[in-house]
């Protein structure tokens, strides 16, 4: 929440594939949008001078000549009871005790089918939080959406994916350990969903024995060597894309690079070895691209190179990469002409994992003659058992 002229306001950001479109900030006493910017055409809207107070009955009366019309509905009978809204629902189920702390709001979709209304609430991390949601769309039949749980530094622990019935309702209750700060609620399209939550307070001995836990936990975390130096435990590839969709979604693209990072290396050991964006070149220096593979008997052949998944071999606070080259000149029917192990030995160290890897190889063949063959370049990862092959289709002119 932000308070925008005197009014507590939640803040909504509408994203279309990573974009931002629109974002409002609506009085949540007023259920009114008190400033709105428009991102495409950078115009923007703010009311600065409100003034609250009762308006003239006459404004609601109904005009001369009203009449009413059948919707097609079947009418309650005038002795029934009248049934509670959702709304009202929802605020007689959560009953407020004593220790605990409330919030009530309703979240609007207001998007195509794959874009995401949401609104942010800070919570008490030290407390119990109970989260309650009930579907109460008026234009669509049920509601979608997700329920993100972010600890101090935006850091994800959870996420819970819904789809209601409208009537429909989910509670989920979070112990305190979870260390839970920030919940984002979001709803796909034009579903609508009415939110509330209470934290339940700690006694003073509760609240003593879970810092005595969280503090355990910590020195636990900070013993355990993690692949980064990013000052993070490791988390899931998913939950790290999460976070990074989130920052570029609210213009933090550092933020959102360095989760692209980190996400790349809590899988890195998995990727297989790989030669990737392989081009012939003129020369080293200059890489100019080579318009064709055709080359004179004894001319230089340069082939640039990134290497993927290579093995970051950590060892105190240094990480190495380690790699060999062997190379195998084959004819057109892959019959081996003749070759050479070892062409290539690279051995670095950084003081940070380097995912980003490139290799130029420099072939100078002669005795071949005119004619198509291919050069079979195999890479060997020196800290693992991984490797992988290159095969570059040349043409020797006659």
């Amino acid at each position: 929440t932000e308070t925008i002229n005197g009014y507590e306001c939640d803040k909504y950001i509408f994203v279309d594939n990573g974009t931002q479109l629109i974002t409002e900030w609506v009085s949540t006493s007023l259920g009114f949008p008190i400033k709105m910017i428009n991102h495409s055409s950078n115009n923007s809207v703010e009311i600065k001078s409100i003034k609250e107070g009762a308006l003239n009955s006459a404004l609601f009366e109904l005009p001369s000549g009203y009449s009413t019309m059948q919707t097609g509905r079947t009418p309650k009978s005038a002795t029934s009871q009248k049934e509670p809204t959702q709304t009202q629902a929802v605020q007689k189920e959560c009953t407020r005790p004593q220790n605990t702390q409330f919030q009530e709001f309703r979240v609007d979709g207001k998007g195509r089918e794959t874009d995401v209304s949401s609104i942010e609430k800070t919570v008490n991390p030290d407390e119990k939080l109970v989260i309650r949601i009930t579907a109460d769309c008026p234009v669509r039949p049920e509601s979608k959406g997700k329920v993100s749980l972010y600890q101090d530094g935006y850091k994800k622990v959870q996420e819970m994916q819904f789809t209601l019935k409208n009537g429909e309702s989910k509670t989920w209750e979070l112990p305190a350990e979870k260390q839970v700060k920030y919940t984002i609620f979001g709803v796909y399209g034009t579903g609508r969903i009415m939110v509330s939550m209470h934290q339940v307070k700690l006694e003073a001995k509760q609240k003593v024995a879970l810092a005595k836990e969280m503090k355990q936990k910590s020195a636990k975390q900070e013993s355990t060597p993690s692949l980064s130096k990013l000052r993070r435990s490791p988390s899931s590839f998913s939950t790290l894309l999460h976070n990074a969709e989130r920052s570029y979604s609210n213009g933090d693209t550092a933020s959102a690079v360095l989760d692209l990072r980190k996400a790349i290396l809590s899988v890195w050991d998995s990727v297989p070895l790989k030669v990737v964006n392989a081009v012939l070149v003129k020369d080293t220096g200059t890489y100019t691209p080579k318009p064709d593979n055709v080359y004179k008997p004894g001319e230089p052949i340069y082939i640039h190179c990134e290497i993927l998944g290579h093995k970051l071999k950590r060892v105190g606070n240094v990480y190495h990469v380690g790699l060999g080259a062997d190379f195998v000149v084959m004819s057109e029917d892959s019959t081996e002409l003749g070759g050479k192990e070892n062409v290539l030995t690279i051995e670095k160290s950084t003081p940070l994992p380097n995912t980003e890897f490139y290799i130029d190889l420099r072939y100078t063949i002669s005795g071949l003659a005119g004619g198509t063959y291919k050069i079979k370049t195999t890479i060997h990862d020196r800290n693992s058992s991984k490797s992988a092959t290159l095969l570059t289709p040349i043409k020797i002119e006659e």
